[in-house]
């Protein structure tokens, strides 16, 4: 199915997604901006990491990462999200990212609630 959305209003969109990562994170890392919300900034493709992803819901606004969950491999992007509902072991590699365009992402991680005592 074409998409509904045009080229100019997809880039705007990416911009958009874009800014408040590059004003927040200006260098490499992964900062906190309020609790369960992260942005992260990669200037060039790494390594694979061994993680466990925890709940989340990520979107990438700029490069692409991939993510290994056994033998399937998963790639996302500006035009592909990931959510996850439950802690999963996985690999991940940023393998779309330079320093002029750096990988920008956000992960919206879902806090668990305390349990009762």
């Amino acid at each position: 199915m074409p998409s509904m959305i045009d080229a100019t209003t997809r880039q705007q969109i990416r911009r958009m997604q874009a800014d408040p990562i590059v004003r927040v994170q200006p260098r490499n890392g992964r900062v906190q901006v309020q609790p369960g919300l992260f942005f992260n900034r990669v200037s060039a493709p790494g390594e694979r990491v061994h993680a466990v992803a925890e709940p989340s819901f990520c979107v990438i606004a700029q490069g692409s990462k991939d993510i290994l969950l056994g033998p399937h491999r998963f790639r996302y992007d500006p035009a592909h999200y990931l959510i996850t509902t439950m802690a999963l072991p996985m690999m991940a590699e940023v393998v779309e990212s330079s320093s002029e365009k750096p990988y920008l992402g956000s992960d919206w991680c879902w806090i668990r609630p305390s349990s009762p005592r």
